[in-house]
């Protein structure tokens, strides 16, 4: 079971493609919700990608979580990976794949440090986690990870999702 403060990761989110739980304390509108990389280029939920539709859910308890779905809307396959709430930052910690490695990519990254090799749960490769600052006194964070069984038209792997046309 997955913990952030009081909320908890449901099972009954089987049908999500992405949980994002989020603790909200009046972040700013044009930061961007997630990151991610698709076909090895990094962007963000801000920028309108014509390859994806993005959707989202509204928050099972206010702010605190939230479903993405991607859909490939091209003839092409997508491998979409590394998906980060917020987005990566060299003045932020946050953990995300690195590398090509087939068993170990997370990776642990400290402003002002080399990034260091972490150990996730079997379940977990494809975790996400970020945190950033809203002032002086209040921080929030973030966990994302892919809901294997939602896939639809694609195929899950260790360390990344491949979406075919359509899916």
């Amino acid at each position: 079971m997955w913990l952030m403060r009081q909320w908890k990761y449901n099972l009954f989110m089987k049908k999500v493609v992405l949980l994002l739980m989020l603790m909200y304390y009046g972040a700013a509108v044009s930061q961007p919700i997630f990151s991610y990389e698709v076909n090895g280029f990094r962007t963000t939920s801000n920028v309108n990608d014509p390859r994806l539709k993005i959707g989202y859910s509204e928050p099972l308890v206010s702010g605190a979580s939230r479903t993405i779905t991607f859909r490939n809307e091209t003839a092409d396959t997508l491998i979409i990976r590394n998906v980060v709430p917020y987005s990566v930052s060299t003045s932020e910690i946050y953990i995300t794949g690195l590398g090509e490695h087939p068993l170990s990519r997370a990776y642990l990254f400290l402003p002002g440090r080399t990034p260091v090799n972490v150990v996730l749960p079997d379940n977990a490769w494809e975790l996400g986690y970020a945190s950033r600052k809203i002032n002086d006194s209040v921080n929030e964070c973030a966990l994302i990870r892919r809901d294997r069984e939602s896939i639809g038209k694609g195929q899950h792997k260790r360390f990344e999702t491949v979406l075919y046309a359509g899916g």
